[in-house]
């Protein structure tokens, strides 16, 4: 219990805080893991401008989801620094081919296809990204009106290969057989940049700790969850 004066915890507290820690951590469990969404981070493998790479880091994140049987993707940018996600690739993995793309209204304009045809950069990183034919999009011109800006989204949604599930699709994204690049213009900067999926922590029980630490740290959404993951993990 507390005490009212300060709202300072009691001496039995103050004694036992792994007993709170462990609280916090089992009642963080389970709110992160309430929904079947995977929030999915990105690393930058270009720094082509002063802070873009952080700012993009930093708001720009992938939702993966079953979608009866099939794979969505919600592109989605937090805000609140200018950026744009112009172009997306996907890179191999249990995906058939891409049967839906969800804009969000009024802006947001994506369309099958994209220039250039690879990730910019994506030769750059080991082994290098060489985006699986078909498994890309691009905003339409003028693509800083028609990306996805600060609190707007794209969903693109895949058909699965034969007896392929989506657990096929969270494997492949937790060991690098699959990957996805967005390609993020529209900075105050001038630059762009490119960036690859942060791969699912393994093994599930390491994910499922980090996830519950947040508690702590105040973020108590699953992105919030993700946030304060990516950060542990640096």
């Amino acid at each position: 219990m507390f005490s009212t004066t300060g709202i300072r915890p009691t001496a039995s507290i103050r004694r036992y805080p792994f007993f709170v820690l462990f609280s916090a951590w089992i009642f963080a469990i389970l709110l992160c893991e309430s929904s079947s969404a995977i929030i999915i981070s990105f690393d930058s493998i270009t720094s082509n401008g002063v802070g873009s790479p952080g700012i993009a880091e930093d708001q720009l994140f992938v939702e993966a989801l079953d979608v009866a049987g099939d794979a969505s993707f919600r592109f989605f940018n937090t805000g609140p620094d200018a950026s744009n996600i112009s172009e997306i690739y996907f890179d191999d993995g249990s995906l058939l081919g891409i049967s839906t793309i969800i804009d969000s209204p009024p802006t947001v304009d994506f369309e099958e296809g994209a220039s250039p045809g690879n990730l910019p950069s994506g030769n750059s990183i080991s082994p290098a990204f060489e985006v699986t034919a078909g498994f890309l999009a691009e905003a339409g011109n003028p693509s800083p009106k028609k990306g996805v800006a600060p609190l707007e989204e794209v969903t693109i949604i895949f058909d699965m290969q034969g007896t392929q599930t989506f657990q096929s699709v969270l494997d492949e994204l937790a060991d690098g057989r699959l990957r996805i690049g967005i390609h993020v213009t529209a900075f105050d900067n001038g630059a762009s940049e490119s960036l690859v999926n942060v791969p699912i922590p393994e093994p599930a029980t390491l994910s499922l700790m980090l996830l519950g630490l947040t508690a702590l740290n105040g973020y108590p959404s699953i992105l919030g969850c993700r946030r304060s993951m990516r950060r542990l993990l640096r």
